[in-house]
């Protein structure tokens, strides 16, 4: 998949982080399953964008902390900073998720 796809697939991510709808948590899960279907680490920034406390439906959002997680299972290091990268601008938004998916790398 080109940067390109995989920048729509992330914005498909982040538009429909509130999963608010049926539509919104089947376009959500489908450009998830896309991004983690490629192993490519360098989404993780891209996908913590798609975290918020809002969200409707946390059984769905615990599918982006598992599938940053199996993304950089492989190399903590470069992950651990990619998920670093984005903190500051989501923190704001998804406090709460940050703290899961930190508590999560620790355990």
């Amino acid at each position: 998949m080109s940067c390109k796809i995989s920048s729509r697939q992330l914005k498909i991510v982040y538009t429909n982080r509130l999963l608010q709808s049926p539509k919104e948590v089947s376009s959500f899960e489908e450009a998830l399953g896309n991004l983690i279907g490629l192993g490519d680490i360098s989404v993780i920034t891209g996908l913590c964008m798609g975290f918020d406390d809002d969200t409707e439906q946390y059984e769905i959002m615990f599918g982006l902390v598992h599938g940053i997680e199996h993304l950089y299972k492989e190399n903590i290091e470069e992950g651990l900073y990619l998920i670093a990268l984005a903190v500051p601008s989501v923190i704001d938004r998804a406090r709460e998720w940050m703290e899961v998916l930190h508590y999560r790398i620790w355990r």
